[in-house]
């Protein structure tokens, strides 16, 4: 079946290199508006992985331009953003599949960190199949 596989690729992608993420934020502050647009976009796109390099940039006291634009990216990697609806629906998919490539991938989601969405939604999922005798653990 294919359909385990993509969700896997999708919802496990690596996040860029932390020097990559911090070249990046560094760039939100460049005097060029291009450099810091450019910037902007592509750190919206990683999603919710770099969430936590954005929290620390903020923390260190940017500069005010720099500091608007981490603000208004941690508020779109909120809970409606597209790349955390995308990570709920795929997981809300390999629960309702639940075939046995489903049920491993559910558990090696359900082991992301405990302040991940990803990682919040898989357990909870694992927890409703377990409450039925679906139990997606050995």
């Amino acid at each position: 079946m294919v359909a385990v596989p993509l969700l896997k690729e999708r919802l496990t992608a690596p996040p860029p290199p932390p020097e990559q993420i911090k070249r990046w934020i560094a760039e939100l502050g460049d005097e060029r508006f291009a450099v810091r647009e450019a910037a902007t976009r592509t750190l919206a796109h990683q999603g919710a992985a770099i969430e936590p390099s954005l929290r620390a940039a903020l923390r260190a006291a940017p500069p005010a331009e720099a500091a608007t634009r981490l603000t208004d990216l941690l508020r779109e990697l909120g809970p409606r953003s597209a790349h955390n609806l995308g990570a709920v629906r795929g997981v809300e998919v390999l629960e309702l599949m639940g075939t046995p490539a489903a049920l491993t991938l559910l558990r090696e989601l359900a082991e992301a960190p405990a302040d991940t969405l990803l990682g919040q939604e898989a357990r909870a999922a694992c927890r409703r199949l377990a409450e039925v005798g679906r139990t997606p653990f050995p």
